[in-house]
């Protein structure tokens, strides 16, 4: 059984910064819940996850 399982990541730029989105599904016995986390990150880091496809 997975406790946590990405569902999608994906980067946007909102008022001139760029995040790294990723969505989860948390799965914790009874308990199941879907969380979104923003990640700050740099130009340099954007390029780097785009070579990557991402």
């Amino acid at each position: 059984m997975e406790v946590v399982n990405i569902n999608d990541s994906f980067v946007v730029r909102i008022g001139g910064k760029f995040y790294l989105l990723i969505e989860l599904s948390l799965n914790l016995g009874a308990a199941k819940k879907e969380e979104v986390v923003f990640i700050p990150i740099s130009y340099q880091e954007k390029r780097a996850l785009a070579e990557f496809g991402l």
